[in-house]
């Protein structure tokens, strides 16, 4: 079992923490290097990571590698609740991306204009319904979807790409998280 994928990626990330033990080979990718966008593109037509390859089978995407790996490793099938709260990570770890990218290519942050207007929106809105369940002890156990949130929020503070000053509770959670060995270990930062 092979995954392809960025050590900044929080999508990345999460995956290389649930396989904390497990027998898989780690393959870095950067996507700035051509020579990388080609080997992903033989992979798949999407160019994104992750990507996971095991024998036969080439996943992409993290929510679709998460669902395989759950059937692969004997992993206890998620609820709805919990399919809902890692929708609510995926849709803010996107609309940061997005953020991001836009900044990396120079376009200015315009409130007017509608892409930033609703990425702003699903971002305070779920950073708010995230902070909320954190203090009601939701993320309790180390499982997937706290380990969805921990990557989620270093990243954030990594990349610098929105304040979470007031999100006391998001701080006190990473704070609790980020001493773990496998967190250490893939670490975006080293």
């Amino acid at each position: 079992m092979k995954i392809y994928g960025s050590t900044t990626s929080p999508y990345v990330r999460r995956l290389r923490l649930l396989l904390e033990g497990q027998s898989y080979q780690f393959h870095k990718v950067n996507l700035m290097d051509e020579k990388d966008r080609k080997l992903l593109a033989d992979l798949g037509p999407i160019k994104k990571v992750p990507i996971l390859e095991d024998g036969e089978t080439v996943l992409y995407e993290s929510r679709v590698i998460f669902n395989y790996l759950q059937q692969k490793l004997a992993i206890t099938k998620n609820e709805s609740e919990k399919e809902n709260t890692l929708s609510i990570i995926d849709a803010l770890s996107d609309s940061l991306v997005i953020i991001l990218q836009l900044k990396w290519s120079d376009v200015p942050f315009d409130e007017s204009k509608l892409i930033f207007k609703l990425q702003k929106e699903r971002i305070i809105q779920s950073l708010e319904v995230l902070e909320e369940m954190v203090s009601l002890g939701k993320f309790s156990a180390w499982d997937y979807q706290a380990m969805c949130l921990y990557c989620l929020i270093d990243w954030i503070l990594f990349r610098e790409v929105w304040n979470l000053t007031e999100y006391e509770s998001l701080q006190k959670f990473h704070a609790t998280h980020r001493e773990k060995e496998v967190c250490q270990m893939t670490d975006p930062r080293l």
